[in-house]
């Protein structure tokens, strides 16, 4: 064995026939067909899957898809839609519970979901606040000046106490 040929770590005994190389390369061709072929099969379902949770995400309103779990929500999607729409982003707001308001049905949760959800919107605990949520109110809670905008049946009052 020469000097060059046990530098390169090379024997004649590592060579392979050019038939097995061709059947390696053949191989390796084969392999990425079969991986591509696969794919390009495969790529309708897994869109298609997408696609199912697109159509259904795309047929619901911006209420429905904003207020995702209706029962953790201080008041019913439409109810805050309205409200966010209706206050300037300046505006503070209060929160009044009247004597149906039941203490037991709600959380601290729904209280920070209002908040997040009214930013850049304050809320205040001042009575000079003009606009209003009022949870388990009736007619008489907040007065005459009381003016309401948006509610649900069984559900909170949104409105501005007016001048």
């Amino acid at each position: 064995m020469t000097e060059a040929r046990r530098q390169s770590g090379s024997s004649e005994h590592s060579k392979t026939s050019p038939r097995l190389e061709v059947a390696r390369r053949l191989g390796v061709v084969a392999c990425i067909a079969a991986a591509v072929a696969t794919a390009a099969l495969k790529l309708e379902d897994v869109l298609g899957v997408f696609d199912g949770r697109a159509d259904a995400n795309s047929a619901q309103t911006y209420s429905q898809r904003t207020h995702t779990h209706p029962e953790w929500s201080p008041a019913a999607g439409r109810v805050l839609e309205n409200a966010r729409l209706w206050m300037p982003e300046d505006a503070t707001y209060r929160v009044v519970f009247g004597p149906a308001f039941d203490r037991h049905r709600s959380s601290d949760f729904t209280y920070l979901l209002l908040v997040g959800f009214l930013l850049p919107r304050r809320p205040s605990t001042s009575d000079s606040a003009p606009w209003v949520f009022c949870y388990g109110c009736d007619e008489h809670t907040l007065g005459d000046r009381f003016k309401i905008l948006s509610r649900t049946a069984g559900g909170p009052w949104f409105g501005r106490i007016v001048p």
